[in-house]
């Protein structure tokens, strides 16, 4: 019985994924991947990430988010991919990023200073034009950004 139901269980995951995969579905492949192959012109203000982020029809909006959202801080000083308590909006200063790496300063411990980057393409998702947070405890992006509202993201046609 088991060796009859194997070949049937290959199939129907080989078609699931190439229903995942097919062009119509471009929403749900944006989603899986980090923002960096779907999103441009990135630009940061205090913790407030913008970009122009593509959407499912292959147009681009801008999309901001909040970073403090999504980020966390390790006691070493560093940053995470995960919106920890204490947020790292707590214990970083002196953000920049370049094209999709963040850079900080954030406090240690012990009390002094430590400077970490962290890759946002790890934290950061898109979609259908809409940056949201990726919570690594799950096998699925968790996106925590809204649409047009100014709690945790907001997006605005280009």
């Amino acid at each position: 019985m088991r060796s009859s139901i194997f070949p049937v269980a290959v199939t129907v995951l080989a078609m699931i994924n190439l229903a995942n995969s097919a062009p119509g579905n471009e929403a749900t492949s944006l989603a899986r991947r980090g923002f960096a192959s779907s999103c441009e012109d990135t630009s940061l203000k205090g913790w407030t990430l913008t970009a122009l982020c593509k959407n499912s029809i292959g147009s681009y909006s801008e999309s901001s988010l909040d970073l403090s959202q999504c980020l966390g801080w390790g006691a070493g000083g560093y940053l995470l991919c995960e919106p920890e308590e204490p947020d790292a909006s707590q214990a970083c200063t002196d953000l920049s990023i370049n094209a999709y790496e963040l850079y900080a300063t954030c406090s240690d411990a012990n009390g002094g200073t430590r400077k970490d980057n962290l890759n946002l393409d790890n934290c950061i998702s898109n979609s259908n034009g809409i940056m949201g947070c990726v919570s690594h405890r799950y096998s699925h992006p968790v996106f925590v950004a809204k649409r047009n509202t100014g709690a945790f993201g907001s997006v605005k046609e280009a």
